[in-house]
C-alpha cells in the first residue's frame, strides 16, 4: 500500500513560531536547507519520516498532532464554505485558497469559526416543520461537515493505536476519560429502547437485541455527545434554529454522523478506495 503524504506546513509553522525561531534558525537545528523548510512550511513538500524523527527529537510534541487536520477542514471545507452565495462574485478558486491555508492559517480558521457560527446565508422561512428546516441546513452543507470528519478521525487513529477492537477501545475510554461504564440488558429490561444513559449509575445501557455493529454506533454516539459537543454545539448555533424541535433533531443528525465517521474514517477509506483504483 503506498504511504501516505504528509503534509502539515500549517502545523510546523505554529511549532516554529511557538518556539520564537525563524525558518533558518530552525533549518539549522533539523540539519536541512532553509528552502526546503519554507516549502514543507507551504505544503508544497511532505513531511518526510527523516524530518518527523527530528523534529520529535528538537521539539517537545507528538507527532500525531501534525495529522490532526488543517485549518477550517481543509482547502476542499473551506472552498464549500465559500460556496455560498454571498461570495458569488469574488470567483475564488483552489490556488487562491491553499495559498491562504499556507500563509495565513490562523486566518482562514478564523473565517471558517465565524462562518458556521453565523450560519453563512441560510435563509429560514416562517412555517416550515423542523424536518424541512433541518433538511435544508444539511442540503447546505451538501452533508459533509469537515470539521466533525477531522475530529472523528484523529479520534479513530488514537483509538487504534491501543486496540484493535473499536467498540473495546470506545469502552474503555468512556470509562477511564468520562467514568462511564456499558452494560448490555435483556430486552425485557429496556422494553421500548436498545440504548440509556443512565447518570446516576454511570451506566450506558445497550439493549441485547443491537447487533455488534449497532452497539459499537451507540458508544460511538455516546463519545460523540461527550468529545464531539464544541464542533456540534458551534454547527447547531451556525444552523441559527428558532424552533427547539428542529435544534434537537439537528444535533442528532450530527451525532449520527460523526459516530459513522469515527466507525469509518472517510479519508482512511478513500485511501483504500485510490490504493486499489476504486475496485471494491
Amino acid at each position: 500500500m503506498a504511504e501516505r503524504k504528509l503534509l502539515a506546513g500549517h502545523a510546523i509553522r505554529r511549532l516554529r513560531r511557538g518556539a520564537g525561531l525563524t525558518q533558518a534558525a530552525m533549518a539549522d537545528m533539523l540539519a536541512i536547507s532553509p528552502s526546503y523548510l519554507n516549502l514543507v512550511e507551504r505544503n508544497q513538500r511532505p513531511i518526510s519520516a527523516t524530518l518527523l524523527i527530528k523534529l520529535a527529537e528538537s521539539f517537545d510534541f507528538d507527532p500525531r498532532s501534525l495529522a490532526a487536520g488543517e485549518p477550517g477542514g481543509g482547502a476542499d471545507a473551506i472552498r464549500r464554505r465559500l460556496a455560498d452565495p454571498m461570495f458569488a462574485d469574488l470567483e475564488i478558486d483552489r490556488n487562491e485558497v491553499e495559498e491562504w491555508l499556507a500563509s495565513a492559517p490562523g486566518g482562514a480558521a478564523a473565517f471558517a469559526r465565524v462562518f458556521d457560527r453565523i450560519g453563512g446565508g441560510a435563509v429560514v422561512e416562517a412555517g416550515d416543520d423542523p424536518v424541512t428546516l433541518v433538511r435544508r441546513e444539511i442540503e447546505r452543507w451538501r452533508n459533509h461537515f469537515a470539521d466533525l470528519d477531522a475530529s472523528a478521525e484523529a479520534l479513530a487513529d488514537e483509538l487504534r493505536l491501543g486496540a484493535g477492537d473499536l467498540y473495546g477501545a470506545i469502552a474503555e475510554r468512556l470509562r477511564a476519560k468520562h467514568g462511564l461504564t456499558i452494560r448490555v440488558l435483556p430486552a425485557d429490561v429496556l422494553p421500548d429502547t436498545l440504548r440509556r444513559l443512565d447518570l446516576h449509575a454511570r451506566q450506558l445501557q445497550l439493549s441485547e437485541m443491537l447487533d455488534p455493529a449497532s452497539r459499537t454506533f451507540a458508544v460511538a454516539f455516546q463519545l460523540g455527545q461527550i468529545e464531539a459537543k464544541a464542533e456540534i454545539d458551534a454547527l447547531a448555533k451556525g444552523a441559527g434554529f428558532t424552533d427547539r424541535a428542529a435544534e434537537r433533531l439537528y444535533r442528532r443528525h450530527l451525532l449520527g454522523y460523526f459516530a459513522a465517521a469515527l466507525m469509518m474514517p472517510y479519508a482512511r477509506f478513500l485511501r483504500g478506495c485510490e490504493t486499489t483504483g476504486y475496485d471494491i
